[in-house]
């Protein structure tokens, strides 16, 4: 199938002018996301899936995941998966961005992590002016947006390694 939803990215972050930026500069030394076995897989979807389902339904699931596991349709799968990681920087990618792009629900208020911020910094200074709060958080966006445009985002390091920054080209509109 073809996918219409998924845009291309407006800058590759591992391209050497890119990695001169402040934003991008970890971004060669990153390993490539691995493809996990179908085993994996299976593992991880059934321990996400067993808080929040019946035991009568979790049984099921794991009766259709062991089938599953070792199957003609799983290998194909996997060997497409694998043929991906292959031939893009990250074989995830538009996966991701076609499935969050098809729901149908507003991203903004379901599924987008970048909405869910505290606004108490904000807000203390400014009281229960929502106006003024509200005005405070566009400007705050905006300036953010800017910074990444120009690729002068600090790298965001977890323990002291450093994260791929590619999603910040996403994360205030394509």
């Amino acid at each position: 199938t073809v996918s219409v939803l998924y845009w291309p990215l407006r800058v590759d972050p591992s391209a050497p002018a890119m990695t001169t930026l402040p934003m991008y500069k970890h971004q060669q030394s990153l390993p490539a996301l691995p493809v996990p076995s179908v085993e994996e897989t299976m593992r991880r979807y059934l321990a996400a899936l067993k808080p929040i389902v019946s035991a009568e339904s979790y049984a099921a699931a794991e009766t259709n995941a062991n089938a599953f596991v070792g199957s003609a349709e799983a290998d194909r799968l996997q060997a497409h998966l694998v043929r991906n990681q292959a031939a893009t920087p990250n074989w995830l990618e538009r996966l991701w961005s076609d499935s969050y792009l098809m729901d149908r629900a507003s991203p903004g208020l379901h599924v987008s992590p970048v909405l869910g911020f505290d606004s108490q910094h904000v807000a203390k200074p400014l009281g229960n002016d929502g106006l003024a709060v509200g005005a405070a958080l566009c400007v705050a966006a905006l300036q953010h947006h800017v910074a990444i445009e120009a690729g002068a985002v600090a790298p965001n390091m977890v323990r002291g390694k450093p994260l791929c920054m590619e999603d910040f080209n996403w994360c205030l509109g394509p």
